[in-house]
Formats: structure tokens, sequence, C-alpha cells
């Protein structure tokens, strides 16, 4: 194909056109935003959250629900990827990140901080015994160290003394639950130190193998029981059967090495997390509802931004394209939009909210924090 030489002007006029026309706008963009910095902003009833996916974590809209879910392993951990987003179908054996818990632990929240801490090491307190007999680590650290008093209270509650030879009194209740072991996981807020207690059940290895032998019984007795015991507790006394080193045992539940590796990921997540907007930056909301093509009613909410607000978000826009979000309302995800294209303005339109009452709760949240 060949082109005139007065279109080859034409052409080489347009390109020197939006050249410059680019190059004016990166100037005014840097000349804006070059001495504005983004201060850390709390967490307030209505947020805009991002969440970097070096944490581990991604967010997705599954089922019309956003979600914060586990990346899967052998996941690209670093940048954006269009798996990231939109729509995606539901996971159920991806691991949730418990929103409400990360936001509340970012404030400061102590119970929030520690749910979170086990939550993200796959410890449930559903796992607990139902009536838990606690033992706090310091504690703990009393019996160990000579207080008698504590000490015979603790060999009691596990039913076997602390060098791991079985006790003549036969307690079932200690045979079933053992011990919960209450210890503090120091974690970084935001420059602050900060501790969540984490809950671990402990029981001996004789207690445990005294109740497998008797969970096998079609039917347990009293007799049943004693008798089990008798007969695992002289196979330990007569060294058939290792004692076990109990202070060493319930010690490598909180030792220093399984502190660090339990703060890890909380650690990593709660650093990865940074607040956008707040309530202080949205002065206004609305909603507008519309049918789509498909017959679905769908919601778009419009934010309406502070300067803070525009320069914030038009800041993130262009250092991280294709960024996508989280917004949430008291601690509950609303939507998850992503923001493809670099953003300045004063309003900002979050779309396609599928639940209505959602919706109008989260504009009411934002207009009501203005008034």
């Amino acid at each position: 194909m060949r082109f005139s030489r007065g279109s080859l002007k034409f052409v080489l006029g347009f390109v020197v056109l939006v050249a410059a026309g680019y190059g004016a706008w990166q100037g005014y963009a840097f000349l804006q935003l070059q001495h504005f910095v983004m201060r850390k902003l709390p967490v307030t009833e209505v947020n805009l959250i991002a969440l970097d996916p070096k944490a581990g974590y991604r967010i997705i809209v599954a089922n019309q629900i956003a979600q914060v879910v586990e990346r899967k392993s052998g996941d690209e951990q670093t940048g954006f990827s269009d798996d990231d987003f939109g729509e995606s179908s539901s996971d159920d054996s991806a691991r949730r990140l418990p929103v409400k818990d990360l936001l509340m632990a970012l404030q400061g929240d102590t119970k929030a901080l520690s749910s979170f801490v086990m939550n993200l090491n796959k410890i449930s307190e559903n796992d607990l015994p139902p009536s838990p007999v606690v033992w706090r680590e310091e504690d703990l650290e009393k019996a160990f160290g000579g207080d008698s008093k504590l000490r015979s209270q603790l060999e009691k509650d596990i039913n076997v003394g602390l060098d791991g030879t079985p006790l003549e009194e036969i307690r079932p209740s200690a045979l079933e639950i053992g011990i919960v072991v209450d210890f503090p996981v120091g974690i970084n807020v935001d420059g602050k130190q900060h501790e969540a207690r984490i809950l671990v059940d402990y029981r001996p290895s004789f207690t445990r193998d005294v109740m497998n032998r008797i969970e096998e019984r079609s039917t347990i007795t009293e007799a049943t029981i004693r008798g089990t015991y008798v007969d695992e507790a002289r196979k330990i006394l007569a060294g058939a059967k290792a004692k076990e080193n109990v202070i060493n045992s319930i010690r490598a539940k909180y030792s220093i090495p399984r502190k660090s590796e339990l703060a890890e990921a909380p650690q990593r997540v709660l650093a990865a997390t940074s607040v956008i907007l707040n309530s202080e930056q949205m002065k206004s909301a609305v909603i507008a509802a519309y049918d789509a093509a498909n017959g679905q009613r769908f919601h778009n909410l419009k934010v309406g931004l502070n300067d803070e607000g525009m320069k914030r978000l038009w800041k993130y826009s262009r250092e991280n394209q294709g960024f996508q979000v989280l917004l949430t309302v008291d601690g509950i995800p609303v939507a998850a939009p992503r923001f493809r294209t670099e953003l300045m303005s004063h309003e900002v339109t979050i779309s396609q909210l599928t639940d209505p009452r959602l919706a109008q709760d989260t504009a009411d949240a934002i207009n009501h924090n203005r008034n």
C-alpha cells in the first residue's frame, strides 16, 4: 500500500499531535501529584481496600458475592492477572479471608486479631473441647518453674505427671479433653506491636493411647476405663513404652520458632492491606438502578469524593494499572470493582451491585457520615 506525500504528512502530524497531547497530560499529572503524599488512613465504617497479591490472597466475585480467597498453590505471587478479577466460580476448597476480622485487626482489636491469626493458620476454636480447661503460657511456666500448687493442678488436669508418669488417680474428663494452651503471638500492626492470643489443645500421649483403646470398645463402663488405664500405665512403668517429656511437649506449642511461624502469614496480609479511601473522603452517595439485557436488575453506586479522595484514587490508579479493590461496609464486603484506567474525578461509580439492600445500606452509611 502506497501513501501520497500529503496523506503521509497528515499521518505524521496526527502522531505528533497525539504524542504531544500524551506528553502534556503526563506533565500535568506529574505536577498535580508529585507533592501529594497518600497518608495512611484508618479503617472506618465504609472503606475501599486494596490488597497486594503478594499477600497470598486474591479478591474475587463468586456467585455475585465479593470475597477474598487464598491463592492456589503455584499461582504467580506478584502482580495482577485476569484470573484475580471479575466474576469467578466459587471454589469451596479455597480458604476465605475473614475480612471483618482483618479490618478490626487493623484497628488494633485484640479479639479480632486473635481470631484472624488463628484463622490464617487453620486453627479453629470449633476443634477445641466445648468446656476447655485453659492454661495460659504464663501460668504453665510458673508450674514448670517450681510453683507446687500450679504443678499439682496441671498434673491433675492432664492426668499425668510432668515427667510422663501416669497418676494413680483417674479423672475421665482429663483423659478425654486434656487442656487448652493459651499463649501470645506478637503481631505488628501499623508500626505498633499487638498481642494475639492463640488457643491450641494438648493431651499427653499416654491419655491419647488410653482413649484410643477405649473408643474401640462397643461398650464403655467405668471398669473398662480403669482397666485400660491401668494396662497402659503398666507399660510405661515397666519401660515397655517411653515416658513423654510433658514439659517439652507443651513448650513446643508456644516455642519461639512456632510463634514466628504463626505470625508470618497474618503479618504479611496486614502489611499488604491498605485503605485507599474511607468515610472521610466520601462526600455523598446515590443509587441508580437499571435492568440488564437478561432482565436482571443491577444497581450503580455513585460516590462523590472530596479533593483528597480524588487525588488518592488518581494516584493509586495511575501507579497500579488494572487494580481491584474491595468495598466494605461495617466489615462486610459489598463489591469488588476493578478499575482498568487512570481515574481523575470527584465521582467514582461502583457498578453492578446485585443486592439492593446492601447498595442502599452503603449509600446511607456514606451519607450519614457526612451529615
